[in-house]
């Protein structure tokens, strides 16, 4: 959903304002969205959630993925594959807190290790 900010001299903004906001809506908008939900749905079910025909659907996904304003892609789990995320935490805490830092990420259940450093940073911690 777009909007048009309306101003005028003397610098008073009306984007507040529903009175003044005026509704754009871009095309192939409302499709990307329902594809943001279930990239899976077919022409069919999207024309029928959007009011339109399958036929005027179909040309507007090849019309966006052709001027590349969006692009089909698949997204796989990692852990499913065999590459569980991992993540390596440097933090700066101030010298009073370090112990009391360390306890609390300790017991956290993603924090698989905890240590203090010399260095830039005071804490290093790996979560998966």
């Amino acid at each position: 959903m777009g909007y048009l900010a309306l101003q005028v001299r003397g610098g008073v903004d009306f984007w507040e304002s529903p009175v003044f906001q005026v509704h754009i809506q871009l095309p192939g908008e409302q499709l990307v969205k329902l594809l943001g939900q279930d990239a899976q749905q077919n022409s069919e079910t999207l024309a029928r959630r959007l009011n339109l025909s399958a036929a005027t659907v179909s040309r507007r996904l090849r019309k966006l993925i052709r001027s590349e304003l969006l692009h089909i892609v698949g997204v796989v789990d990692p852990n499913n594959f065999g590459f569980p995320l991992a993540a390596v935490i440097t933090l700066d805490v101030a010298h009073d807190k370090l112990e009391s830092a360390m306890e609390a990420l300790a017991k956290l259940p993603e924090i698989k290790w905890v240590s203090t450093t010399t260095g830039r940073f005071d804490i290093i911690a790996l979560a998966r």
